[in-house]
């Protein structure tokens, strides 16, 4: 059944005359767990609910799923009537029994697949990657490790020159969460931690605001009022399971909820998405729903529109925002409106379930616009820049939506030459690097402290060695920064700490003259380092074969005492060879003697040649120090 499904959507996709704006790819975890992480498949409810709130044809949709290895669950293709019916009909199913998580090669399977036809090649591209895991694809740890760094670097490298936004959302406290938010914070999008699954419907309803920037209607309790500018609204309402709402009209109506010509629903199991065409003017109401999760989509020609927030924004960086009405696209300059008109501003933390306000202020008016300007933004996270405008016969709010980061991390490791390496690399490429200084500071156990200012390489970060003090230190940076729009700000990391291991074997280089280029010097004496390294091999490799003959000799010489001492111990005694097996056998005293004189002098030359032979290694090893 499925398999037809998916031939019925790949043929409605070659049918497409028009071409998608947007095109959403959603990424479905397939492991085992997910039973348990999200047990009411509240991911598949999240996907339609992005099918019902795009525009026909004016979005794609396709669906991947990843585990023990990589599928297509739904083909991509521009979002239609049928597809939404087949999306409500038939996704809820798919397995989820892997017991393994490949996410490398699910990104690399949707890197080499290219855009569905009917949607445009400049489309935007928004992947949602939804996951309670981590990269294991092996019992051995390394090669986790080695398939979590080429997502870090050639994928994550490809998703940024491809301009796609991947945004993450984690659905336990045990994903790899330093990883998904390098994904996102790197892409330009958003990393979202869900306190319960039911977060899933309203975490997707805020990424596809975030693609499809809309106007909006602000609810007054629970009502919102619909002006004659207004030529159609479309609301969303989250309610709990089972549980429908309620929607009154100005005149005490209450809507069926079924469609008409000019009432569209859809009705997913926990929202409800009603679109009214030629809306009557007036005051509406709505019953037994989620008010902070819901929203008023509106389609008219007066709208409020605001300064653009990046994406990303850097933790300390001052957030500007200036907002203005306008009227069929210009800017509204009537000094009587704007006598009446007031204007506000919400600053929000994201939280999971949790809305923290951090301001809310009234804003002043200047050239025909309210402006307004936070100073910096000290804690991470996911934020809402709430704007509403009221001018008493009308109302209006916009929410954009952006993620807060240090514009920079810091890293140390111990090389190898008795060497330590800083490196400063940029979380966004927002920061202008040619602009922007990064200042070391470390302060040693040994009571010395450090402060230069780091060289930028042309691998994008700022680097540098320095000879280790072989000791404990802590180390932070300070970044005077300047973005790729002039904007300048400061930040310091957080301090690190560093405990220093003495290295097991030594290092060649110990000893370097202070403010020695020392990347340099290295590789200008790479050569000379190869040649005394296979130098010191083979005088090692000399030594080991001289100490395995000398202890050959000992062994032979032991043997050779052994015989004499018993042949001595045989003749003192008197010992007597047995006579059954054969005859008589007797010694002279002249033939004893010269027994004796030949093993003494068998014994003198033994003893000679491993005084000369250890005289000869001892000489050898002098003369290798020297040249070392």
């Amino acid at each position: 059944m499925l398999l037809r499904v998916i031939m019925a959507i790949c043929l409605l996709g070659t049918s497409i005359s028009t071409y998608a704006s947007t095109q959403f790819r959603v990424i479905v975890d397939a492991s085992g767990s997910m039973v348990i992480s999200d047990p009411d498949r509240l991911t598949s409810e999240s996907l339609r609910l992005i099918a019902d709130l795009a525009p026909e044809e004016e979005s794609s949709l396709g669906v991947w799923l990843f585990g023990e290895e990589p599928r297509v669950l739904l083909p991509e293709t521009p979002i239609t009537e049928e597809l939404k019916t087949s999306l409500k009909n038939n996704l809820g199913g798919y397995v989820t029994e892997d017991l393994q998580t490949d996410l490398e090669s699910v990104l690399r399977l949707m890197l080499d697949t290219p855009a569905a036809e009917g949607v445009a090649t400049d489309s935007e591209q928004h992947w949602i990657l939804v996951t309670d895991g981590m990269v294991d694809i092996s019992l051995d740890q390394s090669v986790n490790a080695l398939s979590r760094q080429n997502i870090l670097t050639p994928i994550l490298d490809e998703l940024i020159e491809k301009g796609i936004h991947l945004h993450t959302v984690s659905m336990t406290g045990y994903t790899d969460s330093e990883l998904l938010k390098t994904l996102s914070v790197k892409t330009d999008a958003s990393h979202t931690e869900v306190a319960v699954p039911e977060d899933l419907l309203s975490t997707f309803n805020r990424i596809f605001t975030s693609a499809n920037k809309a106007d909006e209607l602000p609810f007054e309790g629970n009502t919102f009022f619909i002006d004659d500018s207004i030529d159609e609204f479309t609301l969303l309402v989250f309610h709990k399971l089972g549980k429908k709402p309620k929607v009154i009209a100005p005149k005490g109506d209450v809507l069926t909820l079924k469609s008409d010509q000019k009432v569209t629903v859809a009705n997913g199991l926990r929202y409800t998405l009603v679109t009214v065409e030629e809306p009557m003017l007036g005051t509406w109401q709505v019953e037994d729903v989620d008010l902070e999760k819901s929203s008023i989509r509106i389609v008219t020609n007066l709208k409020v529109e605001a300064s653009n927030i990046a994406s990303v924004l850097f933790v300390n960086e001052p957030l500007f925002s200036s907002i203005g009405l306008y009227e069929n696209g210009e800017l509204i300059q009537d000094p009587i409106l704007l006598e009446v008109l007031k204007a506000e501003q919400s600053l929000i933390r994201h939280r999971g379930e949790i809305l923290e306000v951090l301001d809310n202020k009234e804003l002043s008016q200047s050239s025909y616009q309210f402006k307004n300007k936070f100073d910096s933004l000290m804690l991470e996270g996911d934020y809402e820049l709430r704007s509403f405008l009221d001018g008493q016969s009308f109302a209006r709010k916009l929410s954009q939506y952006f993620t807060v980061t240090p514009a920079i991390s810091l890293s140390v490791k111990q090389e190898d030459y008795g060497l330590m390496s800083f490196s400063v690399k940029p979380s966004n490429l927002r920061l202008d690097l040619f602009r922007s200084q990064a200042f070391l500071e470390v302060e040693y156990d040994n009571a010395t402290r450090v402060e230069e200012e780091l060289p930028l390489i042309g691998a994008g970060f700022w680097q540098k060695l320095v000879p280790s003090k072989k000791v404990n230190f802590t180390a932070r940076v300070k970044l005077k920064g300047v973005t790729q729009t002039g904007v300048r700000f400061d930040y310091t990391t957080n301090p690190l700490n560093f405990a220093y291991n003495k290295p097991v074997s030594s290092n060649l280089l110990t000893d370097v003259a202070p403010g020695t280029a020392v990347t340099d010097f290295i590789a200008e004496s790479r050569e000379g380092f190869s040649g005394i390294e296979s130098q010191v091999e083979e005088s090692l490799e000399e030594k080991l074969k001289i100490e395995i003959d000398a202890t050959d000799l000992m062994k032979d010489m032991k043997a050779s005492i052994d015989d004499v001492a018993n042949s001595a111990d045989a003749l003192i005694s008197g010992d007597k060879v047995e006579k059954e097996n054969s005859a008589d056998v007797s010694f002279s005293s002249g033939e004893i003697l010269v027994y004796a004189l030949i093993n003494i002098t068998v014994f003198l030359l033994i003893g000679g040649g491993i005084w000369w032979l250890r005289r000869r290694s001892k000489a050898n090893k002098t003369d290798l120090e020297e040249s070392v």
